[in-house]
């Protein structure tokens, strides 16, 4: 892989070519295979920087941002971007695009532009990414348009009868950023009347603590010559009929395997906004592969490597039980409870779904076997005889005595008792 990082982390830059180009992901295997290996398959995680990634078209721009401080114009720069989501939502009906939401240390880039009757996008360089230092609402001009309205031209109020602020006005500010260095961007008039459209990333890192859970990633290859001095790895899938980037591996290792991979989790698309004066729809990176539906679902397939950090949980068919009740008396041993004292039952008959006192006898059911537990009693095997001898003891819980047959209950709450008899559905054994 054309890679060296030892962690396997491979970085993507921003698309820097027109339209709808992708990046595809190239390998080369060189090692040979484990003898004992039969196959092999590319995982990947999840995104694990990115927790929210959205793209916006800028609607309105300008400079004009004072230092409290100095009161002078510092070099920032104010965007609007949600009035367009606005528009778009309300052309669309089942549009799911959410207008953005300002969160501390969420960030901005600046991702391509269109300039006049111009049909491809040129892509901006990969530096103008940028902190977003705020994201209020602009100052109300007296004209109300900050404030939600129905249709009739009425203010929406909430239940203390005050206006509210309609999150589609939100200005976003970044600071730091020479926009004079760039034609497209001075020129604030010709973005604010939609001359040069201006497509921005706004993204928000996510926190350090997060599950580092593999996936499936493109087929599964096999290994050719599995367990044979003359293993190696097979190449592929073909891009085409005359891709080149794939080909087996010369089990002498003088040949790599090598192919492409072609499951991002990522959809590349494009977006029509609500304001069709804009012309052209832009492409953009998403989640969903439509705007119109939450497909919750990339390229990705299942979970499929053990991950040997992580916590391991594993159920077992087991009894814990308190101390035993003395009779007559003010004291007992209800309340101990001595993590020694547990009985286990085998979990190849599946986890315990009934249980009841039945005399001096608790009766446990699990899925395939019934199982009879002395109360306060104990049985000893006789040589001689079938039947066992049963003594008093101490303990509150005597030796499991397992039945001999197989069956058992998945259903505890469809188990029906009567006297020293019960009887319930058993799916096991019919």
């Amino acid at each position: 892989m054309n890679t060296k990082d030892t962690n396997g982390t491979i970085y993507f830059p921003q698309i820097t070519t027109n339209f709808f180009s992708i990046y595809l992901l190239q390998w080369e295997i060189l090692h040979r295979p484990p003898i004992w290996a039969s196959g092999y398959q590319w995982v990947c995680t999840k995104r694990q920087t990115i927790s929210y990634f959205e793209y916006f078209r800028i609607t309105s721009i300008g400079s004009e941002v004072i230092d409290p401080i100095t009161n002078t114009v510092i070099s920032a720069i104010i965007l609007t971007v949600n009035d367009d989501i606005e528009k778009m939502n309300k052309v669309f009906g089942k549009s799911i695009v959410q207008p953005y939401n300002f969160v501390a240390g969420d960030r901005l880039k600046f991702s391509y532009y269109l300039e006049g009757n111009k049909v491809l996008f040129n892509y901006f360089p990969d530096e103008l990414d940028f902190e977003i230092l705020s994201g209020g609402m602009t100052n109300d001009t007296g004209s109300g348009s900050t404030y939600l309205k129905n249709d009739l031209g009425e203010y929406i109020l909430d239940a203390d009868g005050n206006k509210q602020k309609d999150i589609h006005k939100i200005s976003i500010v970044i600071a730091n950023f020479a926009y004079k260095n760039y034609p497209y961007l001075a020129d604030f008039a010709k973005i604010n009347s939609g001359t040069v459209v201006v497509i921005v990333e706004i993204y928000r890192p996510a926190p350090d603590t997060q599950s580092n859970i593999f996936f499936a990633l493109g087929p599964r290859h096999p290994i050719l010559n599995p367990h044979k001095d003359n293993r190696n790895h097979q190449g592929g899938p073909l891009l085409n009929s005359t891709d080149v980037w794939t080909r087996d591996q010369d089990w002498t290792n003088t040949v790599s395997a090598r192919g492409t991979l072609f499951s991002p989790d990522v959809w590349v698309r494009p977006r029509f906004t609500g304001n069709m004066a804009v012309g052209l729809p832009f492409p953009i990176e998403s989640s969903y592969f439509s705007d119109f539906f939450e497909s919750q679902s990339g390229s990705i397939g299942r979970a499929n490597i053990q991950n040997l950090n992580d916590r391991r949980y594993r159920y077992v068919s087991k009894l814990l039980y308190s101390g035993s009740f003395i009779q007559d008396t003010k004291t007992n041993d209800l309340s101990k409870v001595d993590s020694t004292n547990a009985v286990t039952l085998a979990d190849k008959f599946g986890p315990i779904n009934w249980m009841e006192e039945v005399g001096y006898v608790l009766k446990v059911l699990q899925t395939k076997k019934p199982t009879s537990i002395p109360i306060g009693r104990v049985a000893f095997d006789q040589a001689d005889s079938n039947r066992p001898v049963v003594g008093t003891t101490t303990l509150v819980l005597g030796v499991p005595q397992p039945h001999d047959s197989d069956y058992g209950t998945t259903h505890g709450t469809g188990v029906v008792r009567h006297d020293d008899r019960y009887w319930f559905p058993d799916l096991y054994a019919g």
